[in-house]
């Protein structure tokens, strides 16, 4: 039996800082809200593991317009870098509306995000959709590429919680070689 290992050095950091995450409602530094401050707040509860933790809950109205969540303040990047954008989502009471991971590259007027096939992309949603039960946790991992990235295949997935199984694949990104933000 002859096995070849191969390790290769994955530098990941967490680049969003949480700990503004207090009780109570509405914006927080390096947070905004999306949508009116009565359908963000931030609340104890239990995370996928079960820790006791600050949760961003949102609760949007029914006026038919995206609101309840959040994003957060850009950040530097380096556009010859990839970057995993990960987020733990639950969905509870209802299937009304639909759920949006999404990111944000614009600055100085311009789009500065790519389809994987090059087109500029002015609304970059990794995925809009529903999730497949309601009441439970699911990771959602999706890839902004270097600017670079020369494939087509979309890495990206949303994970369920208590399986772990793949339940989606969701659609990656890549960077302009501009971006900055």
């Amino acid at each position: 039996i002859f096995s070849i290992i191969s390790f290769e050095s994955i530098n990941s950091q967490n680049l969003l800082n949480t700990s503004t995450w207090t009780v109570g409602s509405g914006s927080v530094s390096g947070f905004s809200q999306y949508g009116i401050t009565s359908e963000n707040s931030r609340v104890s509860g239990k995370d996928h593991i079960g820790n006791n933790v600050v949760l961003w809950k949102a609760s949007p109205d029914v006026n038919g317009t995206q609101s309840g969540g959040f994003g957060s303040s850009y950040i530097t990047i380096d556009s010859n870098k990839d970057y995993r954008l990960s987020v733990w989502i639950k969905k509870t009471n209802s299937n009304d509306g639909a759920t949006y991971f999404k990111l944000t590259s614009y600055v100085g007027g311009a789009h500065h995000t790519l389809s994987l096939n090059g087109a500029t992309v002015s609304w970059p949603a990794f995925w809009v959709g529903d999730l497949p039960r309601l009441d439970r946790w699911y990771l959602f991992v999706g890839f902004i590429h270097k600017s670079s990235y020369s494939s087509t295949t979309n890495l990206g997935k949303i994970y369920d919680g208590v399986t772990g199984e793949v339940v989606q694949s969701i659609t990656d990104f890549k960077f302009k070689s501009t971006a900055t933000k």
